[in-house]
């Protein structure tokens, strides 16, 4: 009688383990699936987070211009910029239209910095403008004046002109972003020096 006991326990712990075996095989087989999911989305993750937050050589050489902003900047107050726009260029320059203008310039770089990996062609337009700072502001009046110092020309040469151009071969654009970059470049400059010419107009003086 124990003898049939213990068979059928057995016989029925054989059919159990069959009818389990199976079921159980598929949730191992499963649980190392999703394992192995997990595992490979963590590390596509974390990969992907190291990819977005990894500077790009675009982003690296528009800081860089920013770098190279503030020093021409700096060149600009040290050497009386004020007196030769005044004199040379003929703007109504004052120092205070001096620094609102380059704090907005240098806002305006690292804006372009942080949107160089999406908008490069808008990115682009600072280091444009650096290049059509340092041309038509700085080199040319040098040379229409005969030699006559321009505050800014050191750093614009040194700095202005090699970061720009580099800076823009470093985007690999083509010729419609390089087109919108110039346009946005030309843009900015030209801002600020149509409103100091508005701003001696009777219409704008806010004196009267």
């Amino acid at each position: 009688m124990a003898t049939s006991i213990d068979s059928r326990r057995r016989s029925d712990f054989s059919e159990m383990e069959t009818r389990e075996s199976p079921k159980s095989k598929n949730t191992f087989h499963h649980l190392i699936r999703k394992f192995t999911t997990a595992r490979i989305r963590e590390k596509y993750k974390s990969f992907a987070v190291i990819r977005s937050s990894a500077m790009t050589t675009l982003q690296l050489m528009i800081w860089l211009c920013v770098a190279g902003y503030g020093l021409h900047v700096l060149e600009e107050f040290v050497f009386d910029w004020q007196n030769w726009a005044r004199n040379v260029l003929h703007l109504p320059a004052q120092w205070s239209d001096f620094y609102i203008t380059n704090a907005l310039v240098i806002v305006l770089g690292v804006v372009a910095a942080e949107i160089a990996p999406t908008w490069p062609a808008v990115a682009l337009g600072f280091p444009a403008l650096m290049l059509i700072n340092a041309t038509f502001f700085h080199v040319a009046p040098f040379v229409w004046t005969r030699g006559r110092f321009s505050p800014g020309l050191m750093t614009a040469l040194l700095l202005f002109l090699p970061l720009g151009i580099q800076t823009i071969r470093t985007a690999h654009v083509d010729g419609t972003a390089l087109t919108t970059a110039l346009c946005i470049g030309a843009l900015l400059m030209a801002a600020p020096i149509v409103f100091l010419k508005l701003k001696v107009k009777p219409y704008f003086d806010q004196t009267r």
